[in-house]
């Protein structure tokens, strides 16, 4: 717990814990920073205490904490910090806020001459209310025995970092999102009068087929339905086409005679 705060109210989370072989360096005076900070300039055999660093996360913020143990700040005591002390052991020895955006070399940047050796800008954030621009600072070099734990910090710092670029563009997206659907609220169909497909009242189209090679071929089978051609005579007789005269007519008085007598 720092800053005042207490642990129920605000949801804590370590990144990175170091428990020991990471040390905290003076920085020699006149070193400039803007041709970068060099370790071998420190005199890395004297340092001025043995810390545990850890990277804490706070919703939307990140600290780098380091904290020493009575043995460390008390060479007397050595033999009395063991395991059973738990968290009490430690004392909060100095505060470096991470920036999420921008550049992190302006909290954390590390030498040219190695990878386990950084600059931290610690800062006293005691009072919260005051603006992070006002607020004292100092810089302070911090090493770190094994190279691995020295690579595992900076990996939690950019972890953080990510994921809270991740965070505001999900929120830029939400944003977005419920400003559209409130529009299309607003404007009812309106709004997605682009995707509409249909006819509009009162609109028509023409439409113009060309013949192609199956409507030739039923044109004539159309013709015969429709008018169908006229049926030729049928061929004449035998009697009909001889050439013989025909037999003379029978006579009325002929049959009188015959039939005259009979009563």
């Amino acid at each position: 717990v720092f800053l005042g705060m207490a642990s129920t109210s605000v949801v804590e989370s370590c990144l990175f814990a170091c428990p020991s072989g990471a040390y905290v360096y003076q920085l020699p005076a006149g070193q400039s920073s803007s041709l970068g900070h060099r370790a071998e300039m420190w005199d890395v055999d004297n340092w001025l205490c043995e810390v545990r660093v850890r990277v804490v996360e706070r919703t939307d913020e990140c600290f780098v904490l380091l904290e020493t143990s009575a043995a460390s700040v008390s060479p007397e005591s050595a033999g009395t910090n063991d395991r059973g002390q738990g968290e009490d052991s430690y004392s909060l020895f100095a505060v470096c806020p991470i920036p999420a955006d921008g550049p992190l070399s302006v909290a954390v940047d590390a030498v040219v001459d190695s990878s386990r050796y950084f600059v931290l800008r610690v800062e006293d954030i005691s009072e919260a209310a005051t603006p992070k621009e006002r607020r004292k600072h100092a810089f302070i070099g911090v090493g770190f025995r094994e190279r691995t734990s020295a690579l595992d910090f900076m990996a939690a710092l950019q972890t953080f970092r990510a994921r809270h670029k991740r965070a505001l563009e999900a929120e830029a997206m939400a944003a977005q999102f419920a400003a559209r659907e409130e529009s299309a609220a607003q404007t009812g169909m309106e709004a997605d009068a682009s995707l509409f497909h249909g006819f509009a009242e009162g609109e028509t189209i023409t439409i113009s087929l060309k013949s192609g090679r199956g409507a030739a071929k039923k044109a004539p089978t159309t013709t015969a339905l429709s008018a169908p051609p006229p049926l030729l005579p049928p061929p004449p007789t035998k009697k009909a086409a001889s050439s013989s005269p025909p037999p003379p007519p029978v006579h009325a008085d002929d049959d009188d005679d015959e039939w005259g007598d009979f009563q």
